[in-house]
């Protein structure tokens, strides 16, 4: 009886581990696909790194740290980053949200995975997390219309 509720146990901590696991990768792509956009759509607007950071009140590592992926920006530092891409918090939101969409449809595609399989698992599994970077710079290129622009044109 107690190796049943040992076992029984160790299941219900292995599923709530893979649920937190889940959540937390996906709130790491929705952070890549954040720090995509805003580098894709630095890109469009002809400016650097550095060129970027300053506008937006950053350090120009603080701005790598954010397009790499690596950190997310706080809710002022993202107000800034759209001004100085000429765009409000909710324009630069919506445009994330459509980079999010964009991948997920193409992973759905590309990988077979059950409809409750969340997609970035799936394509983390099928390609590691490489494929998944080039996946979510596929997306955000599709979501923004396509190729880089120059100049400050939107």
């Amino acid at each position: 009886m107690r190796k049943r509720i040992t076992c029984s146990l160790a299941k219900h901590e292995e599923n709530a581990y893979v649920a937190i696991m889940k959540h937390a990768m996906r709130d790491d792509v929705y952070v890549l696909v954040i720090g995509k956009t805003i580098a894709a759509l630095r890109e469009r607007h002809g400016k650097t790194q550095t060129q970027l950071a300053k506008d937006a009140g950053l350090t120009q590592s603080t701005l790598s740290r954010i397009e790499s992926g690596d950190t997310q920006p706080d809710a002022a530092s993202l107000r800034r980053l759209a001004g100085s891409l000429e765009l409000t918090v909710p324009e630069l939101t919506s445009k994330v949200e459509q980079a999010v969409e964009q991948a997920e449809r193409a992973a759905r595609k590309v990988v077979a995975m059950s409809s409750r399989t969340p997609w970035w698992v799936a394509a983390v599994a099928a390609t590691g997390a490489a494929g998944l970077a080039a996946l979510v710079g596929f997306a955000v290129a599709a979501a923004l219309g396509g190729g880089a622009k120059s100049g400050k044109n939107r």
